[in-house]
Order: structure tokens, then sequence, then C-alpha cells
């Protein structure tokens, strides 16, 4: 059996060697995440990508196209007389009721998969 005294400074030097293994463990994992962090080139991690500017330029674009297109639809209806705009109104419906012969019906579309005329497609 260990004495009193010798069980107190046993487990002061467990404990210390505890401390010391994670204290050891934190450095190690510190230095390699330095290491791993300086090898690769810091813009990558926080900028952009060539391609994703792109892509929000293409948005940013696209927008801007739409909302011109749509102002100069406006000014073009509002420059017509009464008139046209009722010819308008009605070929947009005229229009409507003809397409909806060429829509496919929805269990059609989710259940057959092809092409009208067509084989199936597997």
């Amino acid at each position: 059996m260990l004495s009193t005294e010798k069980r107190f400074s046993f487990a002061i030097i467990l404990e210390f060697r505890f401390l010391l293994m994670r204290t050891i463990r934190i450095f190690f994992v510190s230095v390699i995440t330095v290491i791993v962090l300086s090898a690769t080139p810091s813009c990558t991690l926080f900028r952009p990508t060539v391609d994703k500017k792109a892509e929000k330029l293409q948005k940013e674009r696209e927008k801007r196209d739409a909302k011109e297109y749509n102002k100069a639809k406006k000014e073009h209806y509002k420059n017509q007389s009464e008139l046209t705009k009722e010819l308008m109104k009605e070929a947009k419906k005229q229009q409507r009721k003809a397409n909806r012969v060429h829509r496919r019906s929805l269990w059609d579309r989710l259940f057959n998969n092809n092409c009208r005329g067509g084989k199936k497609v597997k």
C-alpha cells in the first residue's frame, strides 16, 4: 500500500502529465493548422472565383435587360390608341386559347416522358 504522501505526489505527477500532454496536443494542432492555411493561397479562401463573378455580372445584366424590355413594352403599349389596345388584348386572349391545345396534360407530362409522336423514352 502506498503512503498518503506518495499517493499525493503520484496524483500531482499524473495531473501534470495530463496537462503537459494536452498542451503539446494543442500546440501540434495549431502548428499543423498554420502550415495548412499558409500553404493555400488566401485569395481563394475569401474571394469569389472568376466564375462566380462572371455569373453575378451575367445575372445583373439579365436583370437590367429585363427592366429595359419591360419599360420599352410599357411605353409601346402606352403609345397605342384605345382601339389598338383593345385589339392587342383580344389577340393575347386568342393566343392563350390556341396554345392550350398544344400543351400536354399534367398526367402525360408526369408519366409519359416522351415527345409527341415519338417513341417512349426508357
